[in-house]
């Protein structure tokens, strides 16, 4: 089986762990794309991990009860990072 780009395969068998440099460009649009505008409603956002194609964030401060935290997540986060870093990725919020 192809490892798909920025995911390396890992021989323990355990889930494949994302390159350095996958975790780089999802850091880079976080911090530059998307945290000024959650910030400037009140919030901020966590990345907690990256476990094969899928993005683990947790909203924080105002976004993290905010009733349209799935619409930013999901039209917001996700399109951007897919957009600048792989459509493959999918974004889920950690609890």
């Amino acid at each position: 089986m192809a490892e798909a780009p920025g995911i390396h395969a890992n021989p323990t068998g355990a889930a494949p762990r994302p390159a350095p440099e996958l975790i780089a460009a999802v850091r880079k649009v976080l911090d530059e794309d998307i945290r000024p505008f959650v910030q400037a409603d009140g919030g901020d956002i966590e990345l907690i991990g990256i476990e094969g194609h899928r993005v683990k964030v947790r909203l924080l401060g105002a976004c993290g009860t905010c009733p349209s935290s799935l619409m930013t997540l999901r039209q917001g986060v996700q399109t951007r990072l897919q957009a600048k870093v792989s459509p493959e990725l999918l974004v889920e919020e950690s609890a």
